[in-house]
């Protein structure tokens, strides 16, 4: 008889890596290529391997100015990461974020199809938003954090399934820019800014709370979608780096 199938075993290991070899030296570079597809360079190392993959990888460096001198080679690894905060949807925002500052925001790019009209986001525009600001950037310097909403009780199917093509494209085209992304349930990135429960246009007062040399883009309450996209991107940026 065939012996006994055995049942598989995926087993998913999360390992936190400070960056600093020493308090004065950069020592890792952390990458996520895809959803499930992260690397560790070793910087500065001797060994014959210095690369390591991980199914998660995650940048642990608070403050990191305060220990690295501005001569340090690896520098530009901490200094030039963009990320991009994105709130999905045809009525999203998408927020370009660096070094803690606020780039800029777009409202989501969409167009109307079919013959009622119907509003939809527009992959080609959001291509050339996302691209037009990342040309001097290297993939490896460019973090995308896509907030990931589930249905809603009481949703509607239609609703339902807009949202889903809308996330969908937003995925397709950072999939195929080949950009690293991550994805955020709303309660976590709230639950940092002390948002769960609150009204939704609490996100946009916070936002400018954090960031008031940016509220003048934050005037109108359908804004609040930009400031879902700051916070969002903040959030991942204030998150990553864990204190020392």
């Amino acid at each position: 008889m065939p012996p006994k199938a055995q049942a598989a075993v995926s087993i998913k290991v999360g390992v936190r890596v400070r960056p600093f070899t020493c308090k004065d030296t950069l020592g890792v570079n952390m990458t996520q290529m895809g959803e499930e597809t992260g690397e560790v360079q070793l910087l500065k190392a001797k060994y014959s391997t210095d690369r390591f993959a991980f199914t998660w990888s995650w940048w642990t460096a608070f403050n990191y100015k305060k220990y690295l001198p501005k001569d340090d080679p690896d520098m530009h690894l901490a200094t030039k990461m963009k990320i991009i905060g994105i709130d999905p949807g045809i009525t999203g925002s998408i927020c370009f974020f660096q070094d803690g500052k606020i780039i800029d925001v777009v409202e989501m790019p969409n167009m109307a199809e079919g013959k009622k009209n119907k509003k939809q986001v527009n992959g080609a525009q959001i291509f050339h938003e996302i691209s037009l600001r990342i040309k001097n950037s290297k993939k490896e310097e460019i973090k995308v954090v896509i907030e990931q909403v589930s249905a809603m009780p009481g949703q509607g199917v239609t609703s339902m399934f807009n949202f889903g093509q809308s996330f969908g494209i937003l995925k397709g085209i950072c999939s195929a820019m080949q950009l690293p992304m991550y994805f955020v349930r709303p309660a976590k990135w709230k639950k940092y800014f002390n948002l769960i429960n609150s009204e939704k246009d609490a996100s946009r007062t916070k936002a400018i709370e954090v960031f008031p040399y940016f509220s003048s883009q934050l005037l109108r309450k359908k804004d609040s979608n930009k400031a879902d996209a700051i916070l969002i991107a903040s959030f991942y940026y204030e998150t990553y780096k864990l204190e020392e």
